[in-house]
């Protein structure tokens, strides 16, 4: 019959073509298996991809919140539109309440006529600790500002691009999953409650070993665990059906090409 013919000619290929071309032999004949392969990439590089923005965005704000509150800084900037205000006193830009940022730029472009390493920002710091009278000096952003150095290497539209990309994956994985719970005649929530029989023993293992220490924030601390638990769970159900999905065969090559 045609089944035993195919079976014949696909044994035949796998003789005569090379391991790369026998993957796309057997993918040509997987149903949306593209679609598979890009949804298993994105359950496996997922936390990572999404640890890597989260991380991006917390830098930031940690930088933003050192600006804000940092002392030192807010008495510099407090100097400079004062030194601003000095030397264009009787002009329109004289008695300023504020400046742009990118005035602080200027602040190592205007020089010394005698001494041109010395830098207006050199005198305005100078100013400063003779004004404190050595108590404090003013070159200490690195203790006060940690994050501004890691926070100036993250690009915005980068992060975005970052986030756009991941979004669009789960996208895929979400539709992909859908099709296969539809083919399986299955849905998510008979999906969820496999993947939590599957984890119950271990579950119980561990409320076992924290018996005794369920009291206050420890409680949150459990049931975020839990709720963890529940999701790479859920994940590796998704996995077993993707993979389920193109039988052993294509389990071996999908394997053998992520």
């Amino acid at each position: 019959n045609d089944d035993e013919i195919a079976e014949q000619l696909r044994k035949q290929l796998s003789v005569q073509l090379f391991d790369a071309e026998c993957l796309v032999v057997f993918a040509s004949n997987v149903p949306r298996w593209a679609s598979k392969l890009a949804a298993m990439m994105t359950l496996r590089s997922f936390n990572i991809a999404h640890s890597e923005i989260d991380k991006s965005i917390l830098t930031v704000r940690s930088a933003c919140a050192e600006v804000m509150n940092s002392s030192k800084l807010e008495v510099i900037l407090a100097a400079v539109l004062s030194v601003g205000n000095y030397l264009n006193a009787g002009t329109r830009k004289g008695n300023a309440f504020g400046f742009k940022l990118d005035v602080l730029l200027k602040l190592t472009d205007t020089r010394s006529t005698t001494d041109r390493k010395l830098t207006l920002l050199h005198v305005v710091l100078q100013m400063l600790e003779r004004k404190s009278k050595g108590t404090e000096r003013m070159d200490g952003f690195v203790e006060q500002m940690p994050s501004i150095v890691g926070a100036s290497k993250i690009s915005k539209e980068d992060v975005g691009s970052e986030l756009a990309a991941l979004s669009t994956a789960v996208n895929v994985l979400g539709r992909e999953v859908t099709m296969l719970l539809k083919d399986a005649g299955l849905t998510p929530r008979s999906l969820s409650k496999s993947s939590s029989r599957r984890s119950l023993g271990s579950r119980e293992y561990s409320k076992s070993n924290s018996v005794g220490r369920m009291e206050g924030e420890k409680r949150g601390e459990q049931k975020e665990q839990e709720d963890e638990h529940d999701l790479l769970d859920l994940g590796d159900a998704v996995e077993e059906l993707l993979l389920h999905s193109v039988g052993d065969e294509g389990n071996q090559k999908i394997r053998q090409s992520l």
